[in-house]
């Protein structure tokens, strides 16, 4: 999984245990279904939550085993949804391990093998690495610039390629677009900025365009004096029609009572 999605830095699992564990209880110790190992039932007795699973697990991540991840202030309330409504939800960003901008990937489960309840819960996470989402520079192209961005319009990670140095760039505008990424509880912008040059137009395409525009323009000038000269020869034709009845109604008014038309 880690050679296809690189930026994924850590897979785990909690289960729900009994609170506190009942240290009386010995023939019947607790017993995770997706535990490693050396979680020992010691570690256990702190939380009612803990790390049962962890991949990779390494000496920088083994003292995470048995921990309960709700007592951390930067996961408890992204954990409280996913309890709650049983779909992906990630937290907020925080500084990982290794000083690196990550954040928090959660989805609760019950187990398929028995009724939904509170001591068959788990709780699967990733923690993924926000620098690893985006490409390297060096597949961008010249004067392209990258940003992540939070639904709290915090920068959370750029890239910036080589410098566009060609003719014109401070001539032509950038382009620029904009694009909401909110997948499986995962909400960032992505902006994309990409400087143009007199070298990145292509003449023959700028030329077809251009004549393009002129015949539209063309068209749109000869139809509108169509429309014009149309609507002058109704407004003539209407004087001439209201000039006529009006000599009509002026010739019946003028005939005598008593004339009669043989």
């Amino acid at each position: 999984m880690h050679k296809r999605y690189p930026q994924i830095m850590r897979f785990q699992i909690q289960q729900q245990a009994a609170s506190p564990p009942p240290a009386h209880v010995a023939a019947s110790p607790f017993e995770p279904l997706f535990g490693q190992p050396d979680l020992s039932q010691e570690v256990l007795a702190n939380t009612n939550f803990p790390l049962t699973f962890i991949e990779p697990l390494t000496a920088d991540t083994r003292y995470l085993m048995g921990h309960n991840l709700e007592d951390d202030p930067a996961l408890s309330e992204t954990l409280s949804f996913a309890q709650r409504y049983h779909q992906p939800v990630s937290s907020a960003p925080f500084r990982g391990e290794n000083t690196s901008q990550v954040y928090a990937l959660f989805l609760a489960f019950y187990d398929r093998n028995a009724a939904p309840n509170a001591q068959n819960l788990y709780i699967a996470s990733i923690i993924v690495n926000i620098a690893s989402l985006l490409p390297n520079a060096n597949f961008m192209n010249e004067g392209a610039q990258a940003q992540i961005i939070s639904e709290h319009n915090i920068v959370l990670d750029e890239r910036t390629a080589t410098e566009n140095t060609g003719l014109g760039t401070d001539l032509l505008p950038a382009l620029k677009d904009t694009r909401t990424i909110n997948r499986f509880g995962q909400s960032f912008k992505l902006n994309i900025t990409q400087k143009v040059s007199l070298q990145d137009l292509n003449p023959g395409l700028l030329l077809a365009i251009l004549f393009c525009s002129a015949g539209g323009y063309a068209l749109l000038l000869a139809f509108l004096r169509q429309r014009v000269r149309s609507a002058s020869q109704h407004a003539q034709l209407y004087e001439k029609l209201k000039k006529n009845v009006s000599n009509w109604s002026c010739a019946f008014i003028c005939v005598p009572r008593n004339y009669v038309i043989s």
